[in-house]
């Protein structure tokens, strides 16, 4: 399993980050917390890594000991990483519920076209 991004204390990000965030969803929910939305959108999450990415480089390159180093994954073992997104279930069931089988293709079109330009 996965550490936590958030969970950053005494962590070791060798192995990969879990940005994960339970009710995510892709498109922007005009809910509250307590309404069962979540504020970790696709787009929140995506940010947040492009953030983790760009300060465990920093860390790690000013890591002056190996000690330190081995906390960190390398900048360029980025490009060489397995990436899975699960997500959009909520989108879709929100959808569902809303619009029916009928009326939901057109919006579940954009879904999948929103989820295709954020993970570009």
């Amino acid at each position: 399993m996965l550490s936590a991004y958030i969970n950053s204390i005494g962590t070791t990000y060798t192995h990969g980050a879990n940005f994960a965030a339970g009710s995510s969803t892709i498109m922007r929910q005009n809910k509250s917390y307590f309404d069962g939305g979540s504020p970790f959108t696709l787009e929140i999450q995506i940010a947040q890594f492009n953030n983790f990415k760009l300060r465990t480089g920093k860390f790690f390159t000013e890591a002056n000991e190996s000690s330190y180093r081995k906390h960190f994954p390398k900048p360029e073992d980025f490009a060489k990483a397995l990436y899975t997104f699960d997500i959009g279930q909520n989108d879709i069931v929100d959808v569902m519920t809303k619009m029916g089988k009928e009326d939901s293709h057109v919006l579940i079109s954009n879904i999948v076209e929103l989820f295709s330009k954020q993970v570009q």
